[in-house]
């Protein structure tokens, strides 16, 4: 995987992180009422990368969604079946609309 961003996008985002306590969860907060959220179901969220990469394996990059739970988890292996087809079902979804899916696991072990 290869994947770019301008350099005023990645200054913009690095000044984003700065204001950002590391402990915090930047997609918990994003709930109704902001722009980000695309939708919202049981168990995920769809939200919009406001920090998307440019180039993504060599193409541009026009919109990036997150499939995103609504809570923390550190691993599919714990979810419930019921999760796993709420998540796939977004994939599904999302690749109708011509979205191409890449699976990125970025977690933190919650204690």
């Amino acid at each position: 995987m290869t994947a770019t961003r301008s350099r005023k996008e990645d200054v913009t985002y690095k000044k984003y992180l700065k204001t950002k306590n590391k402990d915090d969860c930047v997609f918990c907060t994003i709930n109704e009422g902001n722009d980000q959220l695309i939708e919202r179901l049981n168990d995920f969220k769809v939200i919009r990368n406001i920090f998307a990469y440019s180039v993504w394996d060599s193409q541009n990059v026009e919109d990036h969604l997150m499939i995103v739970p609504n809570n923390h988890t550190d691993r599919f292996s714990i979810m419930t079946s019921q999760q796993k087809i709420e998540y796939f079902d977004l994939l599904d979804k999302y690749e109708k609309l011509v979205y191409k899916k890449t699976i990125l696991t970025n977690c933190k072990a919650i204690n």
